[in-house]
């Protein structure tokens, strides 16, 4: 048989212990109409029940209601029980817990609803890349949500619609993803890397035919028309203020007051005695597990200070500078390898400088380095720069390496490069000037000059004349 949900508007004077009398009186009857009561809602606040039964029709339920107490329906619609069970959290009456005869149920229906749109920029993605990248935002999506109590209704790759008992924790929620959502998105097409958050607020049946369909349909008209990433409606943004007394949110801010001016804003767990976290609007200090930030963000002691991240995946989280140039500046983790890299701000390439990888190796240029230290990505030496690396001050004595080179350099000319045991005199010398090489002397007179002795172990192979001992 179907299943509806009908709604009541009671007047002031109506208790909960009055809705469960009326309720067991609606059980009673319940068999001669051929219906089920499955279980309500009642919202003492509100003076709103809503009941979810079990019927062959509508006419069916409101004969019975009638029949038991007289408390006809103002509403009724049919309903999914999966879907109810998604924006409710139950379809059947909670445990008795007043320890009392009747199972007096006094639990809001009233829900604030999240509608969450993202671009389709996934989509245009090879497969490798869309997987590693949806997996990463979607499991932060739900991460958030699972943390702020909230209850997913419909997902799919670009669009959730979920619901929260508290607007506090909704609030919270969406700021969570929108923090989130750039370190869980990749770089590349930033222009097309948008989402947009919406929340609204009401009960499960209305004048619509649908559960919740204005609240849904008012989110997702914010999200289609408001040109900003996160919207509340007004609602909200009242229910908010009275859950968080002398905290004001507007349109863009959260803010603490007392007596007309400014003070900190504390965030905390739920049920802590401490705070978490302290936001000084006076020096613009922020402090984590500190009440008295001494500097711009000051970290306190307990537990790891800084962690980024999830344990859970491969790739972990980002740190980031911005400046007025055209270059960033990003730190993040990546294949259990720690890059330092920079990304040009008009196309959102970003470009490896160093990597260190987790068995100790070192790149400079490259983030896959296959020695302890791998430099790659330079250029060709001259004179004056270029190279790979350097030892030494550019503009005097240095000793450039390139790909396929050693030299020695001062002042922008090549000058001698000597090979020695660390500790003798001089060993070897090459004359980049004459091209001469000197073994046991630092002058040599001729391309090979050898001050000692000589040990061959095979053939000398000459096309000109080969002298041995005094050969002026």
């Amino acid at each position: 048989m179907p299943i509806y949900m009908d709604r009541h508007d009671v007047s002031e004077n109506v208790t909960a212990e009055n809705v469960a009398q009326l309720h067991q009186a609606d059980l009673k009857i319940q068999d001669k109409f051929n219906c089920r009561g499955l279980t309500y809602w009642f919202d003492e606040n509100r003076k709103t029940a809503f009941c979810l039964i079990e019927a062959p029709n509508k006419e069916a339920i409101k004969e019975m209601h009638n029949q038991a107490h007289g408390e006809v329906p103002h509403k009724i619609i049919e309903v999914d029980s999966n879907i109810v069970e998604s924006f409710l959290g139950r379809i059947e009456d909670p445990v008795n817990a007043q320890n009392t005869k009747l199972n007096i149920i006094n639990d809001p229906a009233f829900r604030v609803i999240m509608v969450l749109k993202t671009s389709s920029y996934l989509n245009r993605l090879e497969a490798n890349q869309f997987n590693l990248f949806a997996q990463k935002f979607h499991n932060s999506v739900i991460k958030s949500l699972k943390y702020f109590k909230g209850s997913i209704v419909k997902s799919d790759n670009n669009h959730y619609l979920a619901s929260f008992k508290s607007v506090s924790n909704a609030v919270s929620c969406i700021l969570k993803i929108q923090s989130n959502f750039k370190y869980t998105t990749p770089k590349f097409d930033s222009k097309n890397r948008k989402i947009k958050i919406a929340l609204s607020a009401g009960v499960p049946v209305s004048d619509e035919k649908n559960l919740f369909e204005e609240a849904i349909v008012l989110a997702t008209r914010m999200c289609d028309i408001v040109n900003a990433q996160l919207v509340i409606s007004y609602e909200v943004k009242v229910l908010y203020e009275s859950e968080n007394r002398n905290l004001i949110i507007d349109n863009n801010e959260i803010s603490a007051r007392n007596n007309g001016v400014h003070s900190d804003l504390y965030l905390q767990a739920l049920g802590s005695t401490t705070s978490d976290t302290i936001i000084n609007p006076n020096g613009g200090l922020v402090g984590i597990r500190t009440n008295d930030p001494l500097t711009t963000l000051h970290l306190g002691t307990g537990g790891p200070t800084l962690r980024l991240g999830d344990a859970s995946v491969a790739d972990g989280g980002q740190i980031e500078w911005r400046t007025t140039s055209a270059r960033h500046w990003n730190i993040d983790q990546n294949n259990d390898t720690l890059r330092f890299f920079t990304e040009n701000t008009s196309d959102g390439v970003g470009v490896v400088r160093m990597a260190i990888s987790e068995n100790g190796k070192l790149g400079l240029g490259i983030d896959t380095p296959g020695t302890t230290l791998h430099v790659y990505n330079g250029s060709p030496a001259t004179l004056t720069g270029g190279g790979y690396i350097m030892v030494g001050d550019q503009g005097a004595a240095n000793i450039i390496i390139d790909n396929n080179e050693i030299s020695a350099r001062n002042n922008g000319s090549y000058s001698d490069l000597y090979l020695q045991a660390l500790g003798t005199n001089r060993n070897t010398i090459i004359n980049p000037g004459n091209g001469k090489i000197g073994l046991g002397t630092t002058d040599p007179d001729e391309k090979l000059e050898v001050n000692g002795n000589i040990k061959l172990n095979g053939n000398i192979v000459s096309d000109g004349n080969i002298c041995i001992g005094n050969c002026n």
